[in-house]
């Protein structure tokens, strides 16, 4: 019996110091109807010349060398090059654990379902940190979904968290034209491209699979672009939430939405000021995005779903209590 044959996907941009490992974890998956396809998206390092060493040592490699454009974009080329049954996605300075494709496949089969999603592991300094099993275990029907949807899928304000795993590379898919359609709707964002790629897909796919199973590990280091405060890091997100307004043709996200745009906002402004930025450059800031998307959005919670300490700082923040949410900020670190 042939196998189904799975096309793993992988953005390259600028990671010279973690590819090796990444493309090691692949190349040992023990699957053996196995295509990788590399897409070097515009390396300025070495990481283009690591893509092409490693195609030529191993037949099953094809490289795809582009001008930057991104990481959404990055995987449309890969998508379409490619030519298996089943299709994951991986990070370039992330990997993953052995038997990870042979277990996916093997569910996606027995489940017969269209998405198998497995849980993953925080690496950061050498350690790595299990994270919460999200959402539990088992299968998803299209009725199941929709609940998912409903109740917690973006964030759940009993967590401070989303109800999904919101990673599409922790994601094994069966080829469709929901994929390519879930990449195009995260084309041309630099923030939560996989977060709408993934409400895309639950919005479509008939089932889905979750899994208890660790396989994936997502590396943390300073240097990465979104643990960075940049003065468009609002906007990015602006833009983030137009896409999945646009896709949530069924409102089933509507009171989840501002929650999840304050909870945001409350990231954005502690980046604001780990990153060094005195009171008055901070207001000015906070200033500048009062009539942004994102803002709006975030002003429109119900405050009641908070705990009190939120309660509190939303309070400061409708009223323009800038002072005394930048010292809270400065004082939690």
């Amino acid at each position: 019996m042939n196998q189904p044959k799975v096309s793993i996907i992988v953005p390259v941009y600028n990671s010279e110091k973690y590819l090796a490992m990444c493309l090691d974890s692949i190349i040992r998956q023990d699957y053996p109807a196995l295509e990788v396809i590399l897409v070097d998206d515009g390396s300025q390092d070495n990481s283009g010349l690591i893509c092409d060493r490693w195609s030529k040592k191993y037949t099953l490699i094809t490289v795809i060398h582009q001008n930057n454009q991104g990481v959404a974009a990055a995987r449309i080329s890969g998508y379409r090059q490619s030519s298996g049954d089943f299709v994951m996605f991986i990070d370039s300075d992330d990997y993953i654990k052995p038997g990870m494709v042979t277990q996916m496949v093997s569910c996606m089969i027995n489940q017969q379902v269209d998405m198998v999603c497995c849980q993953y592991e925080e690496s950061q300094e050498g350690k790595n940190f299990q994270t919460k099993v999200r959402p539990p275990v088992g299968r998803y029907n299209r009725q199941k979904l929709n609940e998912l949807l409903s109740n917690n899928f973006l964030y759940d304000n009993r967590t401070y968290e989303a109800g999904m795993n919101l990673y599409l590379v922790t994601k094994l898919i069966k080829r469709s034209k929901y994929v390519e359609k879930a990449l195009l709707n995260s084309l041309g964002l630099w923030y939560g491209e996989d977060m709408v790629a993934v409400l895309t897909l639950c919005y479509s796919v008939p089932a889905i699979y979750v899994l208890q199973d660790s396989f994936y590990v997502y590396r943390r280091y300073n240097e990465q672009v979104t643990k960075q405060y940049r003065s468009d890091l609002v906007q990015a997100h602006s833009s983030t939430m137009h896409r999945i307004i646009d896709i949530d043709k069924n409102h089933f996200l509507h009171k989840q939405i501002p929650l999840r745009s304050f909870n945001t906002l409350g990231r954005v402004t502690r980046k604001m000021v780990k990153s060094g930025l005195t009171y008055n450059q901070f207001k000015i800031e906070i200033q500048n995005e009062e009539k942004s998307f994102l803002m709006n959005l975030a002003m429109k919670v119900n405050s009641h779903d908070f705990s009190w300490k939120d309660r509190f700082k939303f309070q400061l923040f409708y009223k323009k209590f800038y002072f005394f949410y930048y010292v809270i900020l400065k004082i939690k670190g």
